[in-house]
């Protein structure tokens, strides 16, 4: 599914001081977005000129995490470069 990234500020609209610079968010409009049962899926995107996908986020939380999905919500996803460091030093 392909969904907009919103900027930090406008996904704390819906979410207040729980998101950070450590997260990236999607959309959520048109019924596109994570779900319970989704935490830890991925967000990538991808790098057509390199015919690959890149890891972007991993889900974290949203609306739909607690209760039924709710449409035009922000899925929220922990930044995967945010910890980068600490990744390349276990792998």
């Amino acid at each position: 599914m392909w969904s907009p990234v919103l900027g930090t500020a406008a996904c704390q609209r819906h979410y207040g001081a729980s998101v950070t610079s450590s997260h990236v968010c999607t959309s959520g409009d048109h019924g596109k977005g994570t779900c319970q049962g989704d935490t830890g899926g991925p967000l990538v995107v991808e790098v057509a000129s390199e015919f690959r996908c890149v890891l972007i986020g991993v889900s974290t939380f949203g609306f739909g995490h607690t209760t039924s999905c709710q449409a035009g919500l922000p899925s929220v996803y922990t930044r995967v470069t945010s910890y980068l460091t600490w990744i390349n030093a276990r792998i």
